[in-house]
């Protein structure tokens, strides 16, 4: 059975810290869950649907902090850290978080709790 996106996906994906937080805290809340289709719900919710880099999230197999990364959301990519996001897993694109942070952004000055660098370029 595939899964679209979460509701932490979409929160991470809109740089809205407060609501991470609270899904964070939420035990019902997988934190590591990997989005690998686009439902119409999912549209719905997309801010801006010119906002290209946002639709990618949706189909990628990435965890929230993925996202959060991609994004180059720091405070949020912390919370998820913070509250168990491993950031070992990879997309289905054999990318990890970090790696993301440095292909997309390359902000070296980056950092998570349990994150070292320099960390491998994605090719």
């Amino acid at each position: 059975m595939k899964k679209a996106n979460t509701v932490l996906h979409l929160a991470c994906a809109a740089g809205d810290l407060l609501t991470v937080r609270v899904l964070c805290k939420d035990p019902g809340v997988n934190i590591s869950a990997k989005n690998v289709k686009v439902s119409h719900f999912n549209l719905l919710c997309v801010p801006n649907l010119n906002d290209s880099s946002f639709l990618l999230t949706l189909l990628k197999g990435d965890t929230p902090l993925h996202v959060a990364c991609r994004r180059g959301e720091q405070k949020i990519a912390e919370v998820l850290v913070e509250n168990g996001a491993e950031l070992s897993v990879v997309n289905n694109k054999n990318e990890s978080p970090l790696q993301l942070v440095s292909a997309i952004h390359g902000m070296l000055n980056f950092t998570l709790p349990g994150s070292t660098f320099p960390y491998p370029q994605c090719y």
